[in-house]
């Protein structure tokens, strides 16, 4: 029997938001989009979730990423 694990979709925006890539910003906006975060404060509590450590927010400038997207 095979098992396939599919990660919730939080985690999925959560690590897209932390790479920060430019191919990744479509979507970051669909999964906004179907998860209904539609304020810079929302998408960074998803990031908190799943990845608390502030400093590897930091190194991943992921407030940057958040202004950009949420200006």
């Amino acid at each position: 029997m095979l098992e396939v694990y599919i990660p919730p979709k939080e985690y999925i925006l959560a690590l897209k938001l932390l790479a920060s890539r430019k191919k990744d910003q479509k979507d970051i906006l669909a999964l906004c989009q179907q998860l209904n975060v539609q304020t810079r404060e929302q998408a960074q509590q998803v990031v908190d979730h799943y990845v608390p450590d502030r400093e590897v927010q930091q190194l991943s400038n992921l407030k940057k990423t958040l202004s950009t997207l949420f200006p």
